[in-house]
């Protein structure tokens, strides 16, 4: 069990008015109250030396009390927009996971491991409405992933692995203006080292992302990332010479759509998604010298 508290800024909690943006008007709000979260958490696990198997079994559950939230009201009218920090309950979420893995042949090249995620998630904040005041909006988000990780390793010369996973969200509100969500996100990824002849390493890995029921069409997208590592280690590996590939297709965006428990978020990134780049590092070692007697018996 643990039990933590936050307080809000001591600005928000000043009787003031900003009005230097004359659309756009901030008060503060002298009620407002210390927000503390209480979160239980349950963990069981296994381990088995002679097959190398493991197994684990969790369940999480948190509650938060006067939850920080923004009142935000729009005057069509006169075109300005007033917010205001408040109060609100009802945030909590339960959830659940499991995670399994084992060596399936007597040599132990292949490793099988997969883990289960679920959650549900009560959302409350305040929406934007016309008028003097905010309407209450809560959001039932259930949430739901697994993934399924088969390795197969041969030493330390070559290692592959295929990754599938899918994560699955659905949310519902009673309010009107909300819409349903019921969308797939599911991945494939194929990842791989080996090393090649005169001390080269090369290490890839190609990952398939899709998202699929979404409600925006700019959400459901499909793309594959392809990354790649050339490495050598020269003096007895202290001094390394790396290319790196990144997005060798050129299918990732700067762009990022994604739904939190509330609705939408955009987020852009001002980012090179596709490069070329060659990395030298050199790594030494200093010994720390050793400590002086405390007392002459002790040279």
């Amino acid at each position: 069990y643990r039990s933590s508290e936050s307080q809000p800024g001591m600005t928000s909690m000043l009787d003031i008015r900003d009005d230097a943006n004359p659309l756009y008007v901030t008060l503060g709000n002298t009620n407002l109250k210390n927000a503390r979260t209480h979160s239980v958490n349950a963990q069981w696990g296994k381990f088995q030396m002679r097959t190398q198997s493991m197994l684990s079994l969790g369940a999480n559950y948190s509650i938060t009390r006067n939850a920080l939230a923004t009142a935000v009201v729009y005057d069509k009218q006169t075109g300005v927009t007033t917010s205001q920090p408040r109060n609100i309950n009802g945030n909590w979420q339960v959830g659940g996971n499991a995670f399994a893995q084992r060596v399936l042949d007597k040599k132990k090249h292949l490793t099988l491991q997969g883990n289960v995620y679920v959650n549900y998630n009560n959302s409350v904040d305040l929406t934007t409405v016309e008028g003097m005041d905010n309407t209450r909006s809560d959001v039932h988000n259930t949430m739901a992933s697994g993934s399924v990780g088969l390795t197969y390793q041969l030493g330390e010369g070559l290692r592959l692995s295929l990754t599938p996973a899918v994560n699955y969200r659905h949310a519902t509100s009673d309010r009107k203006d909300f819409s349903e969500v019921s969308a797939w996100n599911y991945n494939f990824r194929f990842s791989g080292m080996v090393h090649l002849p005169w001390s080269f390493e090369l290490s890839s890995d190609l990952t398939s992302y899709n998202r699929r029921g979404y409600n925006d069409d700019q959400m459901n997208t499909s793309e594959w990332v392809w990354n790649a590592r050339l490495t050598r280690g020269f003096l007895k590996k202290r001094l390394t010479l790396s290319l790196d590939a990144f997005d060798i297709l050129a299918q990732l965006k700067n762009t990022d759509v994604t739904l939190n428990s509330q609705g939408r978020t955009e987020t852009w990134r001002n980012s090179l998604p596709r490069y070329v780049m060659v990395h030298l590092s050199y790594k030494f070692n200093s010994g720390m010298a050793k400590p002086k007697p405390r007392y002459p018996w002790e040279n």
